[in-house]
């Protein structure tokens, strides 16, 4: 019987204070960047954000903590992140919103 590989990936969070892994950080055709970092429980926290804004606070201290500008420069930084979840008056969507974020050791 093949086995098959469970995709462990989240959007939301409750809210709170959470450490993980930047896994992956990845320019979208859509203009987002699609940011994952892996939880010290081994899921996946994936977000999205606009990438002509994303060199903004709060994810510019990544930047500046490697003194870079390419995206590729900050996977593999553990950080620390607080979530702060927000509901769609319109859609009733809740969005898990990263409000700060820094790295750790």
């Amino acid at each position: 019987m093949a086995k098959i590989q469970v995709n462990r990936d989240v959007t939301n969070l409750e809210n709170g204070t959470y450490k993980g892994t930047i896994a992956e950080c990845i320019l979208c055709k859509n203009g987002n960047v699609m940011l994952k970092i892996k939880l010290e429980d081994e899921r996946f926290f994936i977000s999205f954000h606009d990438a002509t804004r994303f060199g903004s606070y709060p994810f510019n201290h990544l930047f500046m903590t490697v003194d870079s500008d390419e995206l590729e420069s900050i996977k593999g930084l553990n950080v620390e992140f607080e979530i702060l979840n927000n509901k769609s008056q319109k859609t009733n969507i809740v969005f898990s919103n990263i409000k700060k974020i820094r790295v750790i050791d």
